[in-house]
């Protein structure tokens, strides 16, 4: 039996969207219908969230990553924040939103632009039962932590200033 998500954060989700990503801003079936090559169409679609830091007390830019969980598929794999967009999902960037907070406790502030270069053919990839799914990644700007460490990183001033990250032990093990 699948784990029961965590509930949405009161109030949903309420980050803005500049006219960079407003092209992202539709429903699942709005992707799902535009062919990739010929008349091949996406079976599924995948977001992914690249949520960028500048405010670490050493100055260094950071990039958050997770670390899968060894008993799901590609265990222990090193990914930025994402999943599958529901068709429940409000709009493709509500699908981001929803991942980010399911797996990392974060709320976007912002969603800045589509990541990638929009001249070549998008990301494809099939699952494991043979699913085409095409994946869209987004850079994203959270709030800022006020200095609240992760679980277990209480007294380590590493994390002073950083978002708050806190995963799902059903769906990753750790985070950098």
């Amino acid at each position: 039996m699948a784990p029961i998500p965590r509930p949405l954060p009161p109030g949903g989700f309420t980050f803005t969207t500049p006219p960079s990503a407003s092209h992202l801003n539709h429903p699942t079936s709005h992707f799902l219908s535009i062919p990739l090559k010929g008349s091949i169409k996406p079976q599924g679609l995948a977001g992914g969230a690249l949520v960028f830091s500048k405010s670490a007390p050493d100055g260094l830019d950071r990039i958050l990553l997770l670390q899968r969980a060894p008993h799901d598929s590609m265990p222990l794999r090193w990914e930025i924040p994402g999943g599958a967009i529901d068709p429940q999902d409000e709009s493709f960037l509500h699908g981001v939103a929803r991942e980010m907070w399911e797996e990392a406790g974060l709320v976007p502030r912002r969603m800045v632009c589509q990541v990638g270069d929009a001249t070549k053919p998008p990301h494809v990839f099939l699952t494991r039962s043979g699913k085409l799914v095409l994946k869209i990644s987004v850079e994203v700007e959270v709030d800022e932590g006020s200095g609240t460490a992760a679980v277990g990183e209480e007294g380590n001033g590493k994390w002073k200033g950083l978002p708050r990250v806190v995963i799902d032990p059903n769906e990753h093990v750790r985070f950098v």
